[in-house]
């Protein structure tokens, strides 16, 4: 009796009747070869289609042709890369004219079309460009990371100021949506101790711009009750968005008041007193008591005496309030 060897076994499927199959058991080196060429045995793709109707695109020929004809005159291209292309049209503008062409096409086979066949994307435009141009922007970029770092060696502060845009307060409103249970109806209408210094961080804009010596006086002020001085680098015209409390902390108290219906100065507070973020940002709000005069303009004194020390690179950006 010759010994018995083991042997590899495969498993072909084969089908008996319409909700029926079954298997027999056949070696392993001709399984391949048949699990290879048998139909039954295929493994289907998640996209593939598993049956119904066929598309609108491709149940009547020169559809596509014809969506992409209705956007041509409609399509404009991007200035910085010649491969993009965007349309104004909507999906229900194109379909009409497209079935005033003897097409039957709804708003939604137009979108699809748009999105699969043409490859066009619904989108909106990012803020990127610099809407201003400074001759010394990286030279002023690169002496504020030298600042930082001399600053942050030495464990002193390193701040950054802005002045938020204006909220109203009262039953105005906001954009954004929030979960409620009702509809909200508002008015129609809108109306550091033991450093020897600091480093003050800020854009060219606004009441703290560059140019604005009300800002500079407040600043020597500040640097006399503090006894200490001040060191400002404002960033170049156009370049705000790179002071870090516009991207660390504005941008989150902005999304925070999304939807909210800023009633009160104490609504406000609260809300933006919530705000913060899964790597850690605290916001303490404090509630200004004091009554600031609009249209304030620098003393002539302060003039006169300017306890301001520019810096040698680039004096307009850079200056010293002194203790």
């Amino acid at each position: 009796m010759r010994p018995s060897r083991p042997k590899s076994w495969g498993m072909a499927e084969f089908d008996m009747w319409r909700t029926c199959s079954g298997a027999i058991p056949i070696q392993s080196s001709k399984a391949a070869t048949i699990l290879s060429n048998c139909p039954a045995t295929k493994q289907p793709v998640g996209s593939e289609k598993k049956g119904g109707r066929k598309t609108a695109s491709l149940g009547q020929p020169g559809l596509v042709q014809a969506v992409e004809a209705a956007v041509a005159t409609h399509t404009a291209g991007s200035p910085v890369d010649k491969n993009m292309v965007w349309t104004n049209r909507s999906p229900r503008q194109i379909a009409e004219e497209v079935a005033a062409e003897g097409f039957s096409v709804c708003a939604d086979t137009v979108r699809r079309i748009l999105t699969e066949d043409l490859e066009l994307g619904l989108r909106q435009a990012e803020k990127e460009v610099a809407g201003k141009t400074c001759a010394f922007r990286e030279e002023q970029f690169e002496h504020i990371a030298r600042r930082r770092k001399w600053y942050e060696r030495r464990g002193w502060p390193v701040l950054s100021l802005d002045t938020k845009k204006k909220e109203l307060l009262g039953d105005f409103f906001r954009p954004g949506r929030a979960y409620t249970d009702g509809v909200v109806r508002v008015l129609d209408h809108d109306f550091a101790t033991h450093a020897s210094g600091l480093l003050l961080l800020c854009d060219c804009g606004g009441s703290n711009g560059n140019r604005q010596h009300r800002f500079k006086e407040d600043l020597a002020d500040l640097a006399y009750k503090l006894r200490r001085p001040i060191e400002v680098a404002h960033y170049p015209p156009g370049c705000s968005k790179f002071n870090p409390i516009e991207r660390r902390m504005f941008c989150h108290v902005t999304r925070i008041l999304q939807g909210v219906v800023l009633r009160s100065i104490q609504v406000a507070r609260d809300f933006m007193a919530r705000t913060t973020t899964a790597s850690g940002l605290k916001v303490i709000v404090e509630v200004a008591r004091h009554t600031y005069e609009r249209g304030r303009k620098a003393t002539a004194e302060f003039l006169n005496e300017m306890p301001i020390r520019c810096g040698k690179l680039l004096p307009q950006f850079n200056y010293t309030a002194r203790a």
